[in-house]
């Protein structure tokens, strides 16, 4: 599990096996990172025009 500016939070304990990765979520940090880089402000729907 990576967090939006690409660090690993958590992972799985093997890689051979199935496994299962747990993460807690900072909502905070997200409305942070919502607020200082507005994203889907500047999507482009006439790129993308399916994803409406």
């Amino acid at each position: 599990v990576v967090d939006p500016w690409g660090t690993v939070v958590a992972q799985c304990s093997s890689t051979k096996a199935p496994s299962l990765a747990l993460a807690d979520i900072n909502l905070q940090m997200i409305e942070q990172l919502e607020t200082e880089m507005p994203v889907w402000k500047h999507r482009r729907w006439d790129l993308f025009p399916w994803l409406k």
